[in-house]
């Protein structure tokens, strides 16, 4: 994975972090129900501009995961050459691991990737027909500083996918990130974390089909006036045809509905 897209994905984070502050509001909560929000609103705009954004990282992840079915090739690092490389496979514990890390004059970036292949519960050293569960851990991180700003950005995801013997998986389990930035003296950031629910989808297919997502954002951020914390809850259901997405802020909530590109 390039170095450039990992910065590109630091700078959507940053903007991800703006649509938060656009979408925080001065009402009071309700103790008895969430209000439907408007959807001319500023922070419907920030929720769907969050929610669309995830949808890509759920996408990316799981062609990421995908990848590894018929067996585990470390990805080559592209983002220059790399100072710690090393593969390999544990026969006790059964998992694949790749490891790989480089720094530059202004950052320092690692990734790691593991894999472990089962049948009926047996870890098998080559997955073949009769493999029908793969485990897969993705962890990646960078760290850029000069004189006057630093950034941290780390991700991590933890899947199960079942039913690879058939035409179709079902992925469980959770990732998230987290982004911390200082500038001036000052720093701010948040934290994202999801969950993976029967998630399905047809082995090489383009999208989920059926299960859910759901995650939680929170943090602080720089703003004109000083430091602001915004929390949102998400739920994306998948369907055959489009996703369901529900986001709430803790005061209001947003729904709607996107078709799947043709």
């Amino acid at each position: 994975m390039k170095i450039l897209k990992q910065i590109a994905l630091i700078c959507l984070v940053g903007l991800m972090a703006s649509l938060l502050i656009a979408g925080c509001s001065d009402n009071k909560k309700s103790t008895k129900q969430l209000t439907q929000g408007d959807p001319n609103d500023a922070g419907y705009q920030g929720a769907k501009g969050i929610v669309e954004g995830q949808i890509d990282y759920v996408l990316s992840g799981l062609t990421n995961g995908m990848g590894f079915f018929g067996g585990f090739n470390p990805r080559p690092h592209t983002a220059g050459t790399a100072d710690t490389s090393y593969f390999g496979y544990n026969p006790t514990s059964g998992w694949y691991y790749y490891y790989s890390d480089m720094s530059e004059s202004l950052y320092t970036y690692w990734w790691s990737d593991s894999a472990r292949y089962s049948n009926n519960g047996t870890a098998q050293e080559n997955p073949d027909s009769t493999t029908d569960k793969m485990e897969f851990i993705f962890y990646y991180g960078l760290t850029a500083e000069d004189t006057t700003y630093n950034i941290e950005f780390e991700y991590q995801n933890d899947w199960d996918f079942t039913g690879l013997d058939t035409d179709t998986t079902e992925i469980n389990g959770d990732g998230g990130y987290s982004y911390n930035y200082g500038y001036g003296g000052q720093h701010y950031g948040f934290d994202y974390t999801d969950s993976y629910a029967a998630v399905k989808a047809v082995v090489d297919g383009a999208h989920p089909f059926a299960g859910a997502v759901e995650a939680n954002m929170t943090g602080d951020f720089v703003t004109e006036q000083g430091l602001a914390h915004a929390t949102w809850s998400i739920k994306i259901t998948f369907y055959e045809d489009y996703y369901h997405a529900y986001v709430s802020d803790g005061s209001s909530y947003w729904v709607w509905d996107t078709p799947w590109p043709a």
